[in-house]
């Protein structure tokens, strides 16, 4: 005897459910792709634009030295270690602004 409980299906005899079983998972495979298909929202790629133009050794030495400036302060956590991260941090900031301004 087969019941029908919302579209899932209960065998009451273990002989049918053997045999059935295949059909049992075609139904329920079936159920989890609608429902995937119809509430999980489909995403696109993050923003994982990179820097496209060459940059000279100048800008690429002030981008380093913002970046050892970021480790001694993490290292330190000192007053001192941050301002001097924020300034560079800064520098490097309206440089690359100012790049892209002038070459866009």
């Amino acid at each position: 005897m087969r019941l029908s409980y919302n579209g899932w299906f209960v065998f009451s005899q273990p002989v049918r459910l053997l045999v059935d079983l295949s059909g049992i998972w075609i139904i329920i495979k079936n159920k989890i792709d609608n429902g995937v298909k119809r509430f999980v929202p489909l995403t696109s790629r993050f923003n994982t634009t990179k820097w496209k133009r060459p940059l000279s050794s100048e800008i690429r030495s002030q981008i380093r030295h913002k970046k050892t400036l970021w480790r001694n302060y993490v290292r330190d956590k000192n007053s001192t270690t941050w301002l001097q991260y924020t300034k560079q941090r800064n520098k490097v900031k309206r440089i690359v602004v100012t790049l892209k301004k002038n070459r866009i």
